[in-house]
């Protein structure tokens, strides 16, 4: 179960690692960039979640977890992109 959090975690973190690092470094793209990577990870967490109810079983039920955890992470690292866009649009 820790690990599932950590995941989710990790995840987050990563958006907003990578969205800060863009703002920084080009910040002409940074939105694009930023949607785009957001979109990716989503697909790949509903690819896992597809993949796990091929998979069947246990091992259906270990991937569809993870892929929970990757897309829970990516909504609240979206979330926080959001929060920390509108924070930067009222300064």
């Amino acid at each position: 179960m820790e690990f599932l959090i950590l995941v989710a975690a990790g995840t987050a973190a990563l958006l907003v690692i990578i969205s800060l690092l863009l703002k920084r470094i080009v910040p002409e793209v940074h939105n694009k960039i930023s949607i785009i990577s957001f979109t990716g990870f989503l697909l790949i967490s509903i690819g896992i979640i597809v993949y796990s109810y091929i998979a069947g079983g246990w091992k259906g039920m270990g991937y569809g977890l993870l892929g929970l955890a990757i897309l829970s992470g990516t909504i609240i690292g979206g979330i926080i992109q959001y929060m920390l866009s509108v924070r930067s649009r009222i300064r």
